[in-house]
């Protein structure tokens, strides 16, 4: 049996959900999430090119990752 995943663009009500997966604290409360973590996010939101994506499983947050368009050459 599969496990149905799936993977949408977080966006900014999706920062406590990425802090615990980074942080591996499931039970983090939103309270404890740190300023510098608040603000980097703000500012991740708000960076043209920036996408994060977060993976979930029956509505649980369980990975994220994130790609930044840049021009290059290759």
């Amino acid at each position: 049996m599969t496990t149905p995943y799936t993977v949408r663009h977080a966006g900014p009500d999706d920062l406590l959900s990425v802090a615990r997966l980074v942080e591996l604290a499931p039970d983090l409360d939103k309270e404890h999430v740190s300023p510098t973590q608040r603000a980097t996010w703000d500012q991740m939101m708000g960076t043209n090119d920036l996408t994060v994506y977060l993976a979930e499983c029956d509505a649980e947050p369980v990975g994220y990752a994130a790609s930044l368009q840049m021009p290059h050459l290759t």
